[in-house]
């Protein structure tokens, strides 16, 4: 067994530098063993609950630099207008949707949906507020949203039920988009006109009855099915 001619530690065959000192190993009738496993790991390996939270933290930093500059600048340079809340919340709003669950990656999908949908409403208030327009939201942006939680916490239910064919998943989604044009449609017109009314969304829920028929045929034929998944590995 090698000795460090520097430090004196004991070496490893496998050991080109001394680990301590990082002194050159020189040894001519012990050449360094390239072949075998080395005595402990060359790379610091952390666990994933920890790279998420050092991942977490990095980003969190990264953000929060960001938005003090643009404070910092947009105060030096009042007559510039309040650009620097639009940072803000838009850094505020990334650090929901993205680090928040690198935190709390164990928490129910139910709270992510709850968090995602409740910050991106706080979103689009703040810039309401901002720009002293606060009619549309409460009219149209509101109950778009409720729609959409409550969709999205329907989705997450049903699929945490059983395991869903990818044919069936297509169809929820579709019909979940059908509804949400016709909501839609019916809240502009009742926002602009002062009474309920179609449009646009008659073309949405057509295209999304013919899409429903197409994936049904799918889920339910699955020889067919069988066929597109050789075919596009889906």
């Amino acid at each position: 067994m090698p000795y460090c001619v520097n430090c004196g530690v004991e070496l490893d065959r496998t050991q080109s530098a001394c680990p301590l000192c990082d002194a050159p190993v020189l040894h001519p009738t012990c050449p360094v063993d390239t072949e075998s496993p080395a005595p402990y790991p060359q790379a610091v390996s952390l666990p994933k609950s920890s790279r998420k939270k050092y991942l977490a933290f990095v980003l969190t930093g990264v953000l929060a630099i960001t938005s003090g500059v643009c404070l910092v600048i947009n105060a030096l340079a009042a007559d510039s207008g309040l650009w620097s809340l639009f940072v803000l919340f838009s850094c505020a709003l990334f650090w929901l949707l993205g680090i928040l669950p690198l935190v709390l990656w164990r928490s129910s999908p139910y709270l992510y949906v709850l968090v995602d949908v409740v910050s991106i409403s706080l979103y689009i208030y703040s810039f309401s507020v901002t720009l002293d327009s606060r009619g549309w939201f409460m009219e149209i942006m509101l109950p778009m949203l409720g729609m959409l939680l409550v969709m999205a916490l329907a989705m997450t239910a049903w699929l945490r039920r059983k395991r869903r064919e990818w044919p069936d998943i297509c169809m929820f989604v579709v019909v979940s988009a059908a509804l949400s044009s016709l909501a839609v449609d019916l809240l502009l017109h009742l926002a602009v006109d002062g009474a309920p009314g179609l449009g646009f969304s008659f073309v949405s829920v057509t295209c999304g009855a013919a899409l429903v028929v197409f994936f049904g045929f799918i889920s339910r034929n699955r020889r067919f099915r069988a066929w597109l998944t050789r075919k596009f590995h889906v």
